[in-house]
């Protein structure tokens, strides 16, 4: 194992405040967000929906604990073997996640990215093969108990924007609070 994700996790959990979240939400013209409770929801990648008057976001909040100018796309949620039928690709080319935005935040700065979803998954489906050719470290994940792995790749950010960008011509998404 090279990358602890549960680690991190953890750690995460425990320095996100919802306060934190919802006065960035807000500072970005928000009428209103909800930290989500239901496990349903949860599940499909969905920690927060923000109100923007008729419409919503449904917001998957990462917390980054290094200023990292990189991004860790989970590629295999769960990963049994090549060709098996069991495999489950990670939410950063899952199109049957609920979430329409990736938010993250670093530690200690008072920077989010905001990744729209619709972008980021053709994105990473077109550019996955030439990230893992140029050499991007691939992190893979033992989960106790199961006989499955998990897998992300850390892609530095101008890459992610350079693949979103021949996508559909997004642009950056930073925001100061």
């Amino acid at each position: 194992m090279d990358y602890d994700f549960a680690k991190e996790l953890a750690w995460s959990n425990r320095v996100e405040t919802d306060d934190d979240w919802a006065a960035f939400w807000q500072r970005c013209g928000a009428w209103h967000s909800v930290k989500v409770n239901d496990l349903q929801l949860q599940r499909g990648g969905v920690d927060r929906i923000v109100y923007y008057g008729n419409s919503a976001l449904l917001v998957d909040e990462k917390e980054r604990r290094r200023a990292d100018t990189d991004i860790a796309l989970e590629i295999w949620s769960q990963y049994y073997g090549e060709g098996d039928g069991r495999n489950v690709k990670g939410w950063a080319l899952d199109d049957k996640k609920l979430t329409t935005h990736i938010a993250i935040k670093r530690t200690g700065r008072r920077r989010v990215v905001v990744l729209p979803l619709c972008d980021l998954l053709p994105a990473c489906e077109m550019d996955l093969e030439r990230w893992i050719q140029k050499g991007y470290r691939v992190a893979w994940q033992s989960t106790r108990g199961a006989e499955y792995k998990s897998a992300c790749i850390f892609v530095p950010l101008d890459d992610v924007f350079e693949s979103m960008g021949r996508v559909r011509g997004t642009r950056k998404f930073f925001y100061r609070w």
